[in-house]
């Protein structure tokens, strides 16, 4: 291309904290996973979350809420007797 110039470069850095925010969900996540905890998997969802679980059911808005109360939810999810740090290994 000639005459052509490239695109700006545009440097974001996200507020720090958002950072912390991200990461402390990530970390519940994990925990919620390695401990069962059904009530800490959901505490950072929205009130109109949708959930899809492993065995296919879904769950919309305050139901989803309850994750953990459906066959295969985080505390009936025999599949999951191994910690998250398990899969990258």
């Amino acid at each position: 291309m000639t005459g052509a110039s490239a695109p700006p470069v545009v440097e974001y850095s996200p507020p720090t904290e958002d950072l912390a925010a991200i990461r402390q969900i990530v970390a519940d996540t994990e925990t919620a996973y390695n401990t069962n905890d059904a009530e800490l998997m959901t505490k950072h969802f929205a009130r109109n979350a949708t959930v899809v679980n492993a065995m296919g059911v879904t769950l919309s808005g305050v139901d989803a809420q309850h994750v953990g109360d459906f066959p295969g939810g985080p505390v009936d999810a025999p599949a999951l007797d191994r910690k998250s740090s398990d899969m990258w290994s």
